[in-house]
């Protein structure tokens, strides 16, 4: 049986207390002080500012991963369309050329049938360059413009992060000199305790998940309220020492002594 156990079973050691109702006021400050420090948790877990950096870290990655497949493709757009330009250029010297034959042989009517059927060729050939590179022009167009909506997008998510880690910040200086004053005090307060006493504290506490102790308010004791029976509330009373346990939850249970 452990030595919470054992107190349940046999009341707590009163030689073990000498100033009981001390002790007592020690119990429910301690309580206090432990509740405090997981509500700073949770509430340090629950600010709006935290919530803000998870999302906007998020959405970076994202843009980020876009931005760099953008960045491939708008390089594979920018080779074809330069690709392009090289053909066309080409393509207007050959025309350039088989004008100049035209008209420096105008009396070859083979050379100049050849020459017709060629610009034909070259006409066709451009006319699908032109058409094909328009084209590949406009989806550049489009992924350059997305990419720089991503960057303005990553440029907000910036300062967003900024301001909320900026909160949090201000949030966690206050809660830290807050917890640490009340480590502090936690601390002094452990010190004026028995090390029974506090033991079986912290293991109520541990059990109860962190509501190891109440108070005797009437007849109801403040955390099971489960109203005590007349003779329970009496043997309660009777007895000198100020902690006692609840007969039904055997919690720690403080009684005021008049």
């Amino acid at each position: 049986m452990n030595d919470f156990s054992s107190h349940i079973s046999k009341g707590f050691p009163r030689e073990s207390f000498s100033e009981s109702s001390v002790d007592a006021s020690f119990l429910d400050r301690l309580q206090t002080i432990d509740l405090t420090l997981l509500q700073l948790q949770e509430k340090l877990k629950g600010l709006k500012a935290i919530k803000t950096i998870k999302l906007a870290q998020t959405e970076k990655r994202k843009v980020a991963k876009r931005c760099l497949d953008l960045t491939g493709k708008i390089k594979d757009l920018e080779i074809e369309t330069g690709d392009f330009k090289v053909r066309r250029a080409q393509i207007e010297e050959d025309r350039e050329r088989l004008t100049q034959q035209i008209q420096d042989n105008p009396s070859d009517h083979r050379a100049l049938a050849n020459a017709e059927l060629a610009l034909s060729d070259l006409a066709k050939k451009r006319d699908k360059i032109d058409y094909v590179s328009a084209q590949t022009s406009s989806q550049l167009l489009a992924l350059q413009d997305e990419m720089n909506q991503l960057k303005r997008k990553d440029d907000q998510l910036t300062q967003a992060l900024a301001n909320a880690q900026m909160q949090v910040e201000q949030a966690t200086t206050e809660m830290r000199s807050q917890v640490k004053d009340l480590h502090k005090e936690r601390e002094g307060i452990v010190s004026q305790l028995g090390p029974t006493l506090y033991d079986s504290y912290t293991e109520a506490q541990a059990q109860f998940k962190g509501l190891a102790v109440e108070k005797l308010e009437g007849s109801k004791p403040s955390v099971c309220r489960v109203e005590l029976q007349p003779s329970a509330l009496a043997s309660l009373n009777e007895d000198v020492s100020a902690i006692q346990r609840c007969p039904y939850c055997r919690r720690i249970l403080l009684i005021q002594k008049q």
